[in-house]
This record gives C-alpha cells, sequence and structure tokens, in this order.
C-alpha cells in the first residue's frame, strides 16, 4: 500500500521549507517517508538546536491518528495528514498499470 502526505501550511513557521521538501519526495516517489519519520526528524532537529527551536512542537493529533500537528507559542502552523493510496487491480489479479 502506498501513502500520500498532505500538508497544510497554515502560516510560515520553522521547518516548512525542508518538510515540503520531504513531502514531495515521499509523494513522488524517491523516498518514502511515514508520519513517525516525520516525526523523528523534527525531534532531531529540535535536539541538535534545543535553544534556537525550544517552542516548536510536533504531535499527533489526538483526533486524528493520521494527522501531525506542528505548531509554536503562536500556535500550530503546519498539518501533515497521510493518506493512503489503493491501486487498481483486475479481476485476474493482474495490475493494470502494467
Amino acid at each position: 500500500m502506498k501513502t500520500k502526505l498532505v500538508l497544510d501550511i497554515h502560516r510560515n513557521g520553522q521547518f516548512v521549507d525542508e518538510l515540503a521538501v520531504i513531502t514531495a519526495n515521499n509523494n513522488s516517489g524517491l523516498f518514502p517517508v511515514t508520519l513517525n519519520d516525520v516525526l523523528g526528524y523534527l525531534r532531531g532537529r529540535k535536539a541538535l538546536r534545543a535553544e534556537i527551536f525550544k517552542d516548536t512542537t510536533a504531535v499527533f493529533d489526538e483526533s486524528n491518528v493520521n494527522t501531525v500537528l506542528v505548531g509554536d507559542k503562536e500556535g500550530i502552523y503546519l498539518t501533515i495528514t497521510e493518506i493512503e493510496l489503493f491501486e487498481l487491480v483486475d479481476e485476474g489479479g493482474n495490475d493494470p498499470n502494467n
């Protein structure tokens, strides 16, 4: 099963450009990632520059486990949602994409 990431930018903030590249690479098939990978990346960046990113948070949305919320002291500025893509297979079990 393939997944796509949907980036919803509410306002500019830390990591927006980097997360846009990660999303594009995932969605184009160059380098697949999951929401856990995204959270790990953000936590790692925060650990490297803890003082600069001290107000940055990244957590799973309590109401939707397929969504990560990224924010700071001013509120959420980025929402990342993972959606599943289903591939069509004909009745004979053959992949119609081949």
